[in-house]
């Protein structure tokens, strides 16, 4: 059981990395509610993947570096479409992605695990809230 659930798990979280790859096409070539519909879905399925792994107790290496670069993808295709229109905003949002994304490659280095902090979790929040705001 407990291998299996450590497939359904890092398949959620991969079956995520693809789709926020997929996101663009979703906004600019199929419609408007598809592509809020998947954002939802994508936020969602970020914190069930890794509630599911806790709760099963199949934390992964894979598994934890897939999250991260599934996260990653998703802000960053967020962060490219919004930057069309919001450059201003948005570099903000880039800068700081860039700066999580450089901490976490000097953790990994010095093979620290990092716990996820209440800020890193309301920061998802603050792009998912900017994205809907600045996309209508």
């Amino acid at each position: 059981m407990k291998k299996y659930m450590k497939i359904i798990v890092n398949s959620i979280t991969t079956i995520r990395f693809l789709c926020a790859l997929m996101t663009p096409i979703l906004k600019f070539f199929v419609s408007d509610k598809a592509f809020i519909i998947s954002i939802i879905i994508l936020f969602m399925s970020d914190s069930i993947d890794g509630f599911l792994a806790r709760k099963f107790k199949v934390q992964s290496l894979y598994g934890s570096f897939m999250d991260t670069i599934a996260d990653k993808a998703l802000i960053g295709m967020l962060t490219i479409m919004l930057l069309i229109n919001h450059i201003d905003i948005l570099l903000f949002m880039l800068i700081g992605e860039i700066v999580i994304s450089l901490i976490n490659i000097i953790r990994s280095y010095k093979r620290k695990e990092g716990k996820l902090k209440p800020l890193g979790k309301n920061k998802n929040v603050a792009y998912f809230y900017y994205s809907y705001i600045m996309l209508y």
